[in-house]
């Protein structure tokens, strides 16, 4: 024992929070060279494209993307210092995945006011399987996310010590935040509306100046883009093809418990094994009968309001996050728009477990974590696995090595047509089928062989049937343009609009099959 009394900095706070950041480092730098994915690659495109003009980049932001600028200048300007590589770009998002463990414990020991809670908040962020997941992707939802509890952390400074300085803060951290990407409304709105709870509580209404003052600032520092956003959601009442933007108001009926899952035991699988179910299940009723015990501590205020302020900001995030169309069931991780209530619920159950007595704080801790583990197994597992959304470069690869003169590639699907062209070697490029009345895509706004134009774009917002003799009409003007004598048909079998039945029957030979989503690619040749 008195070896070990020598080395007093083992139990020291920062000591420790030192190897939790190591920890998650670990966990996070596992992935950062996997193949891109879709929507990453749609992001690198336009920077890639636009890496000599800056200006450029605006106007196709303004016109096609009309995403927020923000993210796309930090890759402009990161891909500028550190290159296109995996690593090199998925680097950006790796640091703000780090931030998010000490800005954790900072947030957990000023609701908690217990350095235990601190901890243990940095703690489950470090291992949470959707933090580790979107650490390592290059999109802007991590980034935005810090600024959203950096926004938390500051207003909540502001309400419960005072200083005007604070506010200051609060909405810098909360304008990049919006420059940086729409969903942070799910962050900001939840963030007044508690702070105008707190006026009404503390009975203080002269502080209502001061949030009409934020809120103008806020709308005169982001009107530059305002008209931008107004001008891509009025677009969707306009025809293009004939149509209007598709909708679709249906949710899954288990949205709240899938979501709760998927932001704390994330899994891009539809089924999990019975090990996972029941870890899940029994780490739930552990935090249950948890949170039953911390009600007997109902005569601390001080506690009261951080549990119930938590509460109160995860259930309005997650409401008005129902009724935007980011709640659709489009991808395996829509909740990626909401992931600060990771965590949220990490510092709703770090305090839960802090204010137990120490063998049931750990017997907490210890199941939440366990149950983590096959979670982020499949994530670190995931290099050696084969992920369908991450299939452009094996495919790519594919092509580039058989590639002939006389050779073509047509993709299924329109964005799709770019993401393939990352990975292709530069004197191959894809056409996009999608959608089937836009024959020549040189003619398409904004296009090139890096970006999609703009009736691409807004052709994915648009999807609907289409006849025999259209589709007949694409493939025709495709095959008669480029002379074509060999067709890699890419994604073919992801949404079936009858290529290759078509070109079964009008004289050419499958010769190369897909095999599912292992390598969604087929080749016909002419007969």
């Amino acid at each position: 024992m008195k070896l070990f009394t020598k080395f007093t900095f083992l139990d020291k706070p920062y000591f420790l929070l030192s190897l939790i950041i190591l920890l998650g480092l670990f966990l996070r730098c596992f992935n950062l060279s996997q193949p891109y994915w879709g929507d990453e690659i749609l992001s690198l495109q336009i920077v890639k494209h636009y890496h000599a003009n800056l200006a450029g980049m605006i106007q196709y932001l303004r016109m096609v993307e009309v995403h927020p600028p923000l993210y796309y200048f930090l890759l402009f300007a990161w891909t500028h210092l550190f290159g296109f590589t995996e690593a090199a770009v998925r680097s950006l998002s790796l640091i703000f995945g780090l931030a998010m463990l000490p800005l954790s414990y900072v947030l957990g020991k000023e609701l908690w006011h217990n350095t235990r809670a601190a901890l243990l908040s940095a703690l489950i962020v470090a291992v949470l399987p959707i933090q580790i997941i979107f650490s390592q992707e290059a999109r802007p939802y991590i980034i935005f996310s810090f600024f959203g509890l950096l926004c938390f952390y500051w207003i909540w400074l502001y309400c419960h010590q005072g200083d005007v300085r604070r506010l200051i803060y609060f909405s810098l951290a909360a304008l990049i935040g919006l420059y940086l990407h729409y969903s942070f409304v799910f962050i900001l709105a939840p963030l007044f509306l508690w702070w105008i709870i707190m006026i009404i509580k503390q009975k203080n209404f002269s502080e209502f100046r001061r949030v009409l003052a934020v809120i103008s600032i806020l709308f005169l520092a982001f009107y530059w883009w305002l008209s931008d956003l107004f001008y891509k959601i009025v677009l969707g009442e306009y025809e293009l093809f004939g149509l209007l933007r598709s909708s679709n108001d249906l949710r899954l009926s288990s949205i709240f418990e899938s979501s709760l899952n998927q932001l704390i035991w994330t899994t891009k699988l539809l089924q999990i094994l019975p090990i996972e179910i029941f870890a899940t299940i029994l780490a739930k009723c552990l935090i249950f009968f948890s949170i039953l015990k911390l009600a007997s501590y109902k005569d601390d205020k001080k506690k009261m309001t951080a549990f119930f302020s938590l509460l109160f900001l995860a259930a309005i995030s997650f409401s008005l996050f129902l009724f935007f169309p980011q709640s659709q069931n489009y991808i395996s991780i829509y909740e990626k728009h909401i992931i600060w209530l990771s965590v949220l619920l990490s510092l709703l159950i770090a305090g839960v477990a802090s204010n137990l007595q120490i063998k049931q704080s750990a017997v907490l801790i210890s199941f939440v974590l366990i149950s983590f583990i096959p979670f982020n197994a499949k994530i670190l597992m995931s290099r050696y696995t084969f992920d369908k959304d991450r299939a452009h470069k094996n495919i790519a690869e594919q092509i580039n090595e058989s590639y002939r003169i006389g050779d073509i590639v047509i993709d299924n699907f329109s964005y799709d047509r770019s993401n393939l062209n990352y990975y292709l070697n530069s004197h191959i490029s894809a056409y996009g089928f999608y959608p089937p009345q836009l024959l020549d895509w040189r003619l398409d706004s904004y296009v090139s062989r890096e970006t999609i134009g703009f009736l691409e774009n807004e052709a994915q917002s648009r999807i609907f049937p289409f006849s025999a003799a259209e589709r007949e009409q694409k493939l025709k003007y495709i095959i008669d343009q480029s002379g074509a004598k060999r067709i890699w048909l890419a994604y073919a079998d992801y949404q079936d609009y009858g290529l290759k039945s078509w070109l079964d029957n009008n004289g050419w030979r499958h010769a190369l099959y897909s095999i599912d989503r292992f390598s969604p690619l087929d080749l016909y040749v002419k007969k």
